[in-house]
């Protein structure tokens, strides 16, 4: 994917300035691998792909269940949404899906447990939504800093 920043070493320095204990080495993977593809995704809906193969992304996403031999309507969806697809479906085996989906999934490899009442309170939920929301801007205001 030429369109797509290459951000590996940024995003593994990153985990691992704030991860450093050897134990939690599985967060370093987890957030390296969820900083990279999200470079990519935001890359493929920036400036990567056209409105027609965006639409695909999204409609793939929503299916889930796809059958690869007919449903991309090019190479780049079938690799962006195989990676996407690949990389929840691997994360979600390593944490507890009672907790759902909802939290970063570093967080549950690192510190104390968070249990299904403390990211089910609505201030879990909103201070989730706020930190996404400040970085979804963040990013979106470097990326036209950038064009």
């Amino acid at each position: 994917l030429s369109f797509a920043r290459q951000k590996l070493g940024y995003c593994y320095f990153s985990a691992a300035a704030t991860l450093y204990a050897p134990e939690l080495s599985d967060a370093r993977i987890s957030w390296t691998k969820n900083g990279v593809l999200t470079t990519v995704v935001d890359d493929f809906f920036d400036f990567g792909g056209s409105m027609q193969f965006q639409l695909n992304v999204v409609e793939m996403n929503h299916r889930w269940e796809v059958d690869g031999s007919t449903d991309f309507c090019s190479e780049q969806v079938e690799i962006l949404f195989t990676a996407i697809r690949g990389t929840i479906l691997e994360i979600g085996g390593l944490v507890s899906f009672a907790l759902g989906p909802i939290v970063l999934s570093a967080l549950y490899l690192v510190g104390p447990k968070l249990s299904e009442e403390m990211v089910s309170s609505p201030e879990y939920k909103n201070l989730y939504e706020g930190v996404s929301t400040c970085g979804r801007l963040l990013n979106d205001w470097r990326g036209v800093q950038v064009k």
